[in-house]
Formats: C-alpha cells, sequence, structure tokens
C-alpha cells in the first residue's frame, strides 16, 4: 500500500478503510495480527520514522502529517 498521494484528513480515512479491509482478507498474513503486536509495531516504526524517510531520501520535516500517519498504519503491519 503506497502513501505517497496521502495529503489530507479524507486521504487517511480511506487509507484506513483499505487497511481494514486487507486484514479482513489478509490478517493471518499479516506480522502483526494481535491489537497488541500490532500497537507495539506502530510505536516502534513512528519512533523510528526519521531514519525511515532519511533512507528514503526525505526529510521528515517536509513530510504531510497525515502521510506520516498513514505510513504508520501501514507499516504496522508488518513491522518488528
Amino acid at each position: 500500500m503506497t502513501t505517497e498521494h496521502i495529503q489530507s484528513k479524507d486521504d487517511l480515512v480511506a487509507h484506513l478503510g483499505m487497511i481494514r479491509s486487507d486484514f479482513e482478507k489478509n490478517g493471518s498474513n499479516w506480522e502483526n495480527e494481535s491489537l497488541p503486536n500490532y500497537l507495539e509495531a506502530f510505536q516502534a516504526f513512528l519512533e523510528a520514522t526519521e531514519s525511515y524517510y532519511k533512507n528514503r531520501k526525505e526529510n521528515i520535516d517536509e513530510v504531510n502529517t497525515w502521510r506520516v500517519i498513514a505510513d504508520c498504519f501501514s507499516a504496522a503491519r508488518i513491522y518488528e
């Protein structure tokens, strides 16, 4: 799931709908399929966002906040 298009609350809401749908169809394939594990991964990814964007050659201060949140929700599915 790409997040480059996320620029607004409405974009994030739609993205979360896609994540929920993916969980309903493929949740057993997610690395973090329980809520505690998912939230732990969300927290860990959020703590690492500066490095994530730096590796992508992006400045986190220039990335839309809605997109950062979307990236956290998406990454939490698989982040360890």
